[in-house]
Order: structure tokens, then sequence, then C-alpha cells
């Protein structure tokens, strides 16, 4: 059996890790409209 202290740890890495892919999809998000914008801008 795992102490509770190593339970809550997990827990706690988890959520970091959970917050941690939220971040990135939102920039990666935000890379792609950059993009997307930026092909507007190029000029021709």
């Amino acid at each position: 059996m795992i102490s509770q202290e190593t339970a809550d740890h997990v827990r706690e890495v988890v959520a970091l890790w959970a917050e941690l892919n939220a971040l990135f999809a939102e920039l990666h998000a935000l890379g792609e409209k950059a993009r997307d914008d930026e092909s507007f801008n190029t000029p021709t």
C-alpha cells in the first residue's frame, strides 16, 4: 500500500501535468492563430 503522503503527491503532480497540458494546448492554438494571421500579411 502506498502512503497517504505519496498518494497526495501523485495527485498533485497529475493536477499540475493536466494544467501544463492545458497551457500547451492554449499556446498551440495561439501559435496556429498567429500563423494564420501571418499568412494574410505576407506580400505576394
